[in-house]
């Protein structure tokens, strides 16, 4: 080789398929980290959904938040017995639960209130049930609209299998909502 070919040839650095590859390897290499943060941020956002959902099962004086609303459960009677000796339970293996809640509206908009659609009973078999007829001398939570910033308190009764009274859970929705049902352990 003489000396005008050598001073021809470009060092490979600075030749044109090189620095082609060296952008690919940075463009790889970001794409990489790229995926690797947003598996990061993705398992942070599971680990956050999976500890709310076992934060979904409360305990009696729980202050516990659904939408726009506050519940807590201040009180369980198990077995109650009303002062009307006709006020029974409808079948002869059920006993009445006498469950106190306490419902407080956060919201700016009014917040319906039901008994007997909102909540439920659900005793050591799963069986689910609504408010039951019954309950002379209660103070029955009332039912329609809570103004924001208002409170509510109340007594739900509900009849429940008296060999099923060792798991009981209140089950509450509202009705006219978006927000997932909590689980109250009334044990």
């Amino acid at each position: 080789m003489n000396e005008v070919e050598t001073k021809t040839k470009k060092e490979f650095y600075k030749r044109w398929w090189f620095i082609v590859l060296v952008v690919l390897v940075f463009i790889i290499v970001g794409s990489t980290n790229d995926l690797s943060e947003k598996k990061k941020a993705n398992d942070l956002v599971e680990k956050d959904k999976q500890t709310n959902l076992q934060k979904e099962v409360f305990k009696i004086g729980d202050q516990i938040k659904s939408g726009d609303s506050f519940l807590t459960v201040t009180k369980i009677t198990k077995n109650w017995k009303s002062s009307n000796q006709f006020d029974k339970p409808s079948s002869p293996n059920d006993v009445y639960v006498l469950v106190d809640v306490l419902i407080e509206n956060k919201g700016s908009k009014d917040l319906s209130l039901s008994g007997m659609w909102d909540f439920k009973l659900e005793d050591s078999n799963g069986l689910q049930r609504s408010q039951a007829i019954g309950g002379v001398g209660i103070k029955q939570l009332p039912s329609g609209e809570l103004s924001p910033n208002g409170k509510a308190t109340g007594e739900i009764l509900f009849e429940a299998d008296k060999s099923a009274l060792n798991v009981l859970k209140l089950r509450y929705k509202p009705l006219f909502s978006s927000t997932k049902e909590v689980v109250i352990e009334l044990q």
